[in-house]
């Protein structure tokens, strides 16, 4: 399939970078045989594995385009995540019959290109209505006509998670549960909390560059002075894909001292830059507290 990695060398990298781009039908076929082979490997890597039908393998080995029934959009986000893919099932009724029609779609995300798949064994295919079409480009099923990327509206860290299940109906594949790095530090990733902190109830001595932190949970700063954990240039959500609501709501402070509450998860000295918070509370002394909601 080296052919197939050859045929976006040039409009890949420009768009990962969110530079603008004109598609003809042939740089459509392109970009759309890269994002179907490329989703289909990741189904591998899915726990368990959901091995793509061989038909479509078969197809798309042969063919070198998109099987039947498939289609693609390309969005730009300017969020903080620079890799991302999840998948999930999804399932709708075909207004013509009644008929119930399955199948999965796969959000990738590289720099500031959003990919998302969505494929199913309908025939006659199907006509996909997608919301939120201002914020994507269909690049297939193709069209004689240039398409011009990237679309006006820019998905931001918030609104992935609405983006890629705007058709899916079961819960989202992630990928593999947070691993910790050799070097404590996760770089632009997505951690769930509960995934995260399984056998023990705490983060100690961790460093996250970039991520998007999930939860709901609450974190607890516990430990001796000096041992207080930084935030910088982070950003902070109540609601997931929603406003931010009142930012007091996020804190949860505990006069006359700090002692470990069950339920949180208990944090110390550790360094958060540049992440964004999805439903994470934040509890601890007042002046601890404080520092937080100045940045420090």
């Amino acid at each position: 399939m080296n052919d197939v990695e050859e045929s976006v060398r040039e409009v890949l990298p420009l768009m990962i970078r969110g530079e603008p781009v004109q598609l003809d039908h042939d740089g459509q076929r392109a970009v759309a045989t890269w994002a179907t082979k490329t989703t289909m490997m990741f189904q591998y890597r899915r726990m368990p594995p959901r091995e793509p039908p061989r038909p479509r393998r078969e197809w798309i080995y042969e063919r070198r385009e998109p099987p039947p029934n498939t289609h693609i959009w390309a969005a730009i986000q300017n969020g903080s995540i620079s890799a991302w893919y999840f998948s999930g099932l999804w399932s709708a009724t075909r207004d013509s019959d009644g008929a119930l029609v399955s199948g999965e779609v796969s959000t990738l995300i590289l720099g500031r290109l959003v990919l998302q798949v969505l494929d199913h064994e309908s025939i006659p295919e199907l006509e996909i209505r997608a919301r939120g079409r201002e914020m994507d480009v269909q690049v297939w099923p193709a069209s004689t006509l240039v398409r011009v990327w990237p679309p006006g509206a820019s998905l931001q860290t918030r609104s992935l998670l609405p983006y890629a299940t705007r058709f899916a109906d079961e819960p989202l594949e992630w990928g593999e549960p947070a691993q910790l790095p050799d070097d404590r530090t996760f770089r632009n990733e997505v951690i769930r909390l509960g995934e995260l902190i399984k056998d023990e109830p705490y983060l100690e001595n961790l460093t996250f560059v970039g991520c998007l932190i999930i939860g709901p949970a609450v974190l607890l700063q516990w430990g001796p002075p000096g041992s207080e954990s930084e935030f910088i240039d982070c950003r902070f959500s109540t609601l997931a894909g929603g406003p931010a609501g009142d930012p007091e709501s996020m804190f949860w402070p505990l006069p006359g001292g700090v002692e470990p509450k069950t339920g949180c998860f208990l944090m110390r000295s550790c360094k958060f830059e540049g992440c964004e918070f999805e439903r994470v509370g934040f509890s601890g002394a007042a002046d601890v507290l404080d520092r937080m909601r100045h940045g420090g």
